[in-house]
C-alpha cells in the first residue's frame, strides 16, 4: 500500500569545484560530508497529498 503524506523534509547539497552550497544554509560547509539532521531540513508541503512516501524511502 502507498502512503501520501502532506509535509517532507528535505536537504540539498552541491559541490562545485571546492565550493560547498547547501539548502538550507544554515548547515556549515566546513564538513560537507556531514548532513544535519532532519529537523534542520527545508519544508516541502503538499497539501493535496499527491507525493507519494515511495518516492522518498528508495534504497
Amino acid at each position: 500500500m502507498t502512503e501520501y503524506e502532506d509535509e517532507y523534509g528535505f536537504f540539498m547539497q552541491v559541490f562545485d569545484g571546492d565550493d560547498v552550497m547547501t539548502y538550507p544554509n544554515e548547515h556549515s560547509g566546513k564538513y560537507p560530508q556531514k548532513i544535519p539532521s532532519p529537523k534542520q531540513w527545508g519544508l516541502m508541503i503538499s497539501p493535496d497529498h499527491s507525493i507519494s512516501s515511495e518516492h522518498f524511502n528508495q534504497n
